[in-house]
């Protein structure tokens, strides 16, 4: 771009300067743009024009005409330039002059009329650059100020006339003719450089093709006899070609029948462009000089029509006026230049659109429209954009609702723009801008409003055929959604409200079948690429990622490889795998084949594979998320051929969108069982950075843009967090109702926070379906195997007769629903025919919950051990005293013993590779190098010895919360917990930290529950009563590792096989969020001590916060329950124990990937019950006399002394049933190295072990 440059002289057009720095989207600013000025070939359009312009009141354009009128020899009488009729002289080449003059005329003032209006309308409009085709650049250089309108109007008035006389060789007995022959060479009176008319023929075709066509023309024909002179656009070159061997081109060109030609007018001796006519340049140049014509450097820059760049000299302008004769068009490269300028948009200065439709053919990204003056909506579309952006700021920082003065404009906007082209685009580019701006970058900083009227205005413009958007209807909301009822379940529909004419909501549903429900990324061999394959691939891949990133922000994406060498592609394109390793292991194949070294060469791949950052499809078309599962897949895929099977098996239970990486993929080459694929292939690098040449590439980008919403990233991260598709979250929300988040816990529960149109409180949806539950629990079951679509109706029941004390700490249930759905036809298989499940709606509990504070704060241990005091006298004072009766006994077999040994039973059904008698059934099993009873063995050492039941058995029932995990927690006020943590991070003075902490109380922070268990001894629903003790749960997230586990913040490695003992190692990643605020250093297991007088993790702060929740309690544990501490270890290996069940995970067809790596959760949550559970049993037998800072209490049946052990390792002796089983001490951890050898169950397993 060029500064604006002072001149001597007055100008129409008016001083230019540089626009302000545009701001960041959205908000209006200056719109840069760039104008075009037809050619004569559009002069057929310039006809019956009248007097629009000349009487439009604009100052600028009248100074225009007036100009023009001097120049043209009729000052006063601009309106003897009108293109009327009665204006055209009578001799031919007066004509061609009276045109060339009154259509420069018009185009300028044209140009004059726009800025004018746009002013008055309050539109600030920047022009960047001006040009034209051909002639236009005449018109260019008087709108660029460059030249004067009267030098333009002599320059336009002869060019014509002079290109006749030269080429027919006659001068005509016109005062023009002779006026305009005395400037040509003298070479070339009585010549005629045209001596026989010409065809101007378009050869289009594909780039590469039309190449080598043109380049066969040149060695065929002189350029006397075809010659080319425009350069259209990358398929389409224009020639002139002579009459006389016009029949011979044709035969010609037959032999390229990959080029087409087609004539576009009639044969001319009007050759523009053409070299025969250097001449006529060379008296175009005398004429400049003999009248003075001043050129000046152009205050904005003028693009060049005969080469590329930008001319923005005096010297450059008039050498591309005199082009204009004798160089070939170089119209590509225009559009190029325009293309690197970046304007808004491009307006085309006068009728005819040719110039428009040249722009579009050269795939210009950017709204290209024509200006003439009259009807045209292109100043309406940008002002109602313009507000649109004005209201998109306003709301940026200030807006918590929509209202109906919001929506309004947006309804004007849709119908300035609907049906029209360049409106419709113009809007298009700007959305894209605004959208992209603010969705691809990581921040949510603005205003809910403002993220819900950006919402509005893509759902209206992705759906505007979908509606009457030019009547003023919008769409306020757009999901996808799985069908769950009906005829048709499984497939999918997209949803919309609608805000009618009248202002009415209406719901509308749209049948889209083959709508794309996830984006696989295919690769495979290319047989044209051999060694080159991969790095194609890579070079394809990373450059969509780069250069289209919205393709992969809201989408579910996948990776797959149809055979070995596309699977080594998409290893190395998920990051599991370095490239060159990838690629060297591809070279080794193809050098030495199938044998030892390859395999060897595989080990050595596989062992170094790492997590991927996107999922592979497997060889049985289901997701790998694992480095493990990968490991063994690929094996597969070189040792057993896992993928020879013919059609690619994709099974992802949705309609997938393939982008086949340089690949010629068919749709019907894939198998996506019931659901649609259908394929984007992508060729080349220039394909994805070059909007306009891959259409379809092109349009699904636009689709995923248009998606891109606030609501739909919630969803889609919370449906990946759960394995299932967004359609399925959608299918459980109202259009009506807006989503507001997620609850991020529950392990077989859907919690949804919304919001519904017309009410202003938050309500949640807790959905339990057994077509959301990995388990196949029994639907009649009882008790604690009560399946979970059942709980949920007890949960309701349970909170709709809390008694009012209790009340408060809850939420309010609303609405229960109960239904049986059916099974899509495809997941069937033996399974049942139909699943039920529960749907309830309760009132929000707001704060955050202590799980997910815990997660983003990472607070010292101090503070969550006074929190954790808090939630327990809460419990002990306002929920345990309800409905308090004596322990009616049998609670241990019941609610622990066969609960545990149940569900167990559930997972071997569920997971019989990983959940095996191997791993189960043993005496033994060693967690991170200790020996422990396994569970079978130590739940019958229990039942073994009645003096070790009646320790067990609680004292008391009573109301219970049930679940009291810290998911199910929250804290309306988070302030003093964060006050005290500053203070104790900044080393604050002591006695300031202990008034923070003593800060904390349950009344200041606003203690709540959430989510009760509504499971009871022999007790359900509003009935519940069960032991107190279960309500100590807060310790499992802590002590437990539960919030480690839950949230994969750890490694597992799993080795067993037949006559082995199990071995189990958890590691859990260093520096997590959790490890830092709790502090945990396993001390029980690894035989250590704890410091309560130095504390440094929650173990140290364990006896200090029950002694207090207890110290004033007449009903305190320590006189009522003298062996709670028994009870407590005891009570946190059964729950341990009986939970991995609700911890299973499934892939999106419902399958479930049976391996130790896939199913991590539920076993380390095994391994973890196993632990305390030994823990309580050593307690019993005298082994352990103390735990975490607490005591073991005297025990009646230890009758002589024996070995037992503490906490901290030191043994004393102690009496003990004559033949009491002793277990081992616990010793320290000896385990295997991270790297060691592991098995996946799948092909090719080395042994029966997995990582």
């Amino acid at each position: 771009m060029v500064p604006s440059r002072s001149r001597s002289t007055g100008h129409p057009l008016g001083r230019r300067t540089s626009p302000p720095a545009r701001k960041r989207a959205p908000g209006p600013g200056p719109h840069p743009v760039a104008g075009v000025f037809p050619g004569l070939g559009s002069r057929a359009a310039y006809q019956n024009l009248g007097r629009h312009l000349l009487d439009s009141g604009s100052p600028a354009v009248r100074e225009v005409y007036d100009q023009a009128a001097r120049a043209y020899g009729v000052p006063g009488r601009p309106e003897q330039l009108l293109l009327i009729p009665e204006n055209l002289p009578a001799e031919r080449l007066a004509q061609q002059a009276f045109l060339g003059a009154a259509i420069l005329t018009h185009s300028v003032a044209l140009e004059a009329h726009l800025r004018d209006t746009a002013a008055k309308s309050g539109i600030p409009l920047h022009f960047v650059a001006y040009t034209g085709e051909s002639f236009g650049i005449i018109t260019s250089a008087v709108a660029s100020g460059a030249l004067s309108v009267g030098d333009g109007v002599e320059i336009a008035r002869v060019f014509t006339p002079l290109m006749l006389v030269a080429a027919e060789g006659a001068v005509p007995d016109e005062p023009i003719a002779r006026e305009v022959a005395a400037y040509l060479p003298e070479s070339l009176h009585g010549r005629q450089l045209v001596p026989e008319p010409f065809h101007v023929v378009a050869l289009k075709g594909d780039p590469a093709e039309l190449a080598v066509t043109l380049c066969e023309i040149g060695r065929e024909f002189p350029k006397v006899d075809v010659e080319i002179h425009k350069f259209y656009s990358d398929r389409q070159t224009n020639v002139y070609v002579r009459r006389g061997v016009k029949t011979d081109f044709d035969e010609f060109i037959g032999r390229f029948p990959a080029v087409r030609a087609e004539e576009l007018k009639k044969p001319t001796n009007f050759l523009a462009h053409s070299g025969r006519m250097s001449g006529v340049r060379e008296a175009l140049g005398r004429f400049l000089d003999a009248k003075g014509l001043e050129f000046r450097a152009p205050h904005t820059p003028v693009v060049s029509n005969h080469g590329a760049g930008l001319l923005t000299t005096a010297e450059e302008v008039r050498t591309g006026i005199l082009a204009i004769t004798d160089e070939v068009m170089a119209s590509r490269e225009t559009a190029a230049t325009l293309a690197d300028l970046h304007p808004e948009l491009v307006v085309e200065l006068g009728p005819g659109e040719k110039s428009v439709q040249l722009l579009t053919d050269n795939s210009l990204a950017v709204p290209v429209t024509a200006y003439t003056g009259t009807a045209d909506p292109v100043l309406g579309v940008l002002k109602q954009v313009d507000v649109l952006l004005a209201e998109l700021a306003k709301l940026r920082d200030s807006g918590d609702r929509l209202t109906d003065e919001h929506l309004e404009p947006l309804r004007d906007l849709f119908r300035v723009t609907s049906g029209h082209p360049f409106g419709e685009e113009y809007l298009h580019r700007t959305l894209r801008r605004v959208v992209t701006d603010e969705l691809l970058r990581p921040e949510r900083d603005a205003a809910p409003a403002f993220y819900e009227l950006l919402e509005v205005v893509q759902h209206t413009y992705r759906h505007r055929a979908d509606i009457d958007a030019g009547h003023g209807e919008l769409v306020l909301r757009a999901r996808l959604k799985k069908e769950l009822t009906g005829d048709r379940p499984g497939q999918v529909h997209t949803e919309l409200r609608v805000l009618d004419r009248a202002g009415r909501a209406v719901d509308r549903k749209l049948a889209t079948t083959g709508q794309h429900e996830v984006v696989v990324v295919h690769f495979d061999r290319l047989a044209d690429r051999g060694q080159t394959a991969i790095p194609r691939q890579q070079a394809l891949f990373q450059a969509l990622r780069h250069d289209r990133p919205a393709l992969f922000r809201q989408n579910d994406c996948y990776l797959e490889g149809s055979d070995p060498v596309g699977w080594l592609a998409a290893l190395a394109a998920s990051g599991a795998a370095p490239l060159a390793d990838v690629v060297a292991l591809h070279d080794l194949s193809r050098e030495i084949g199938p044998g030892l070294d390859l395999e060897a060469a595989l080990d050595r791949l596989v062992s170094s594979l790492t997590h991927p950052e996107l999922p592979l499809v497997s060889p049985a078309g289901v997701p790998l998320w694992s480095a493990k599962d990968i490991a063994a897949a690929t094996r597969g895929v070189f040792l057993d051929g896992a993928l020879d099977t013919g059609r690619r098996r994709v099974h992802l239970n949705g309609n997938c969108r393939i982008l086949a990486l340089g690949s010629t993929l068919e749709a019907d080459g894939v198998d996506a069982g019931p659901h649609h694929a259908d394929v984007i292939s992508v060729s080349s690098p220039a394909e994805v950075r070059t909007r306009g040449v891959n259409a379809a590439l092109d349009e699904f980008e636009d689709h995923c843009i248009l998606s891109l919403t606030v609501e739909h990233e919630k969803v889609l991260r919370y449906a990946q967090s759960r394995r299932v598709l967004s359609g399925t979250v959608n299918a459980y929300v109202g259009i009506g109702e807006r989503v507001l988040g997620f609850g991020k816990g529950g392990s077989e529960s859907m919690t949804i926070f919304l919001r519904k149109d017309g009410e202003d409180r938050t309500t949640v949806r807790k959905v339990l379906s057994e077509a959301l539950t990995t388990v196949s629990w029994n639907p009649d079951g009882r008790g604690v195997m009560l399946p979970p679509f059942a709980k949920a109706r007890k949960q309701a029941e349970y909170l709709q007769a809390l008694p009012e004390p209790v009340r408060r700490y809850f939420p309010e249930v609303y609405d229960i629903q109960e239904r049986v759905i059916p099974v899509p036809p495809h997941l069937r298989a033996d399974g049942p025919a139909t699943r039920k499940e529960v749907i309830y709606e309760m009132s929000y509990v707001p704060g955050e919950e202590v799980s997910r504070f815990v997660e983003r704060n990472s607070p010292p241990p101090a503070v969550v051990a006074r929190l954790y005091e808090q939630i327990f006298r809460v419990l002990n004072r306002e929920v345990h005293t309800v409905n308090r009766v004596p322990a009616p006994g049998e609670t241990l077999d019941v609610s622990y013993f066969r609960k545990i040994e149940d569900r167990l039973d559930l997972c071997r059904r569920t997971a019989p590779r990983t959940f095996t008698p191997e791993l189960l059934d043993t005496e033994r099993i060693v967690i991170d190098g200790v020996s422990y009873l396994n569970a079978p063995a130590v739940l019958a050492r229990f039942r073994a010895h009645p003096e070790y039941l009646r320790i067990l058995e609680p004292r008391f029932h009573s109301l219970v919360m049930g679940d009291t995990n810290t998911e199910n927690i929250k804290v309306e006020n988070t302030v003093p917990l964060l006050h005290a943590q500053w203070l104790i991070e900044t080393g604050a003075p002591r006695e300031e930290i202990d008034a923070a902490l003593a800060a904390i109380t349950a009344e200041s922070l606003g203690i709540r529950f959430l989510d009760p268990r509504a499971i009871g001894f022999k007790s359900e629903g509003r009935d519940t009563r069960d032991d107190a003790m279960y309500d100590n749960k807060p310790w499992h997230n802590s002590i437990g590792h539960y919030d480690e586990i839950h949230y994969e913040q750890f490694t597992l490695r799993v080795r067993t096989g037949s006559g082995r003992t199990p071995r189990v190692d958890i590691g859990f990643v260093a520096g997590n969020p959790y490890q830092k605020s709790y502090g945990v250093r396993d001390v029980v297991a690894r035989g250590e001590a704890v410091d309560p007088d130095a504390p440094r993790g929650m173990e140290d702060h364990f006896a200090a916060v029950m002694a207090a929740v207890h110290r004033d309690d007449p009903e305190s544990r320590q006189l009522k329950d003298p062996y709670w501490i028994i009870r407590f270890v005891f009570m946190m290996g059964t729950h341990f124990t009986a939970m991995p069940p609700f911890h299973f995970q499934s892939e999106l067809d419902g399958t479930l990937t049976d391996t130790y790596q896939a199913q991590r959760r539920p076993v380390a949550i095994y391994c973890e019950g196993v632990k305390w559970l030994n823990w309580a049993l050593q307690m019993l037998t005298g082994e352990r006399t103390e735990f975490l800072g607490v005591p073991v209490p005297p025990l009646a049946h230890l009758e002589r002394p024996r070995r037992r052990t503490t906490s901290a390792g030191r043994t004393t002796r102690r009496r003990a049933v004559s033949g009491q089983h002793a277990p081992r001490s616990p010793r320290p951890s000896t385990r295997p190295a991270v790297n060691a050898p592991h098995t996946t169950g799948l092909p090719h397993a080395r042994q029966k072990e997995e990582g």
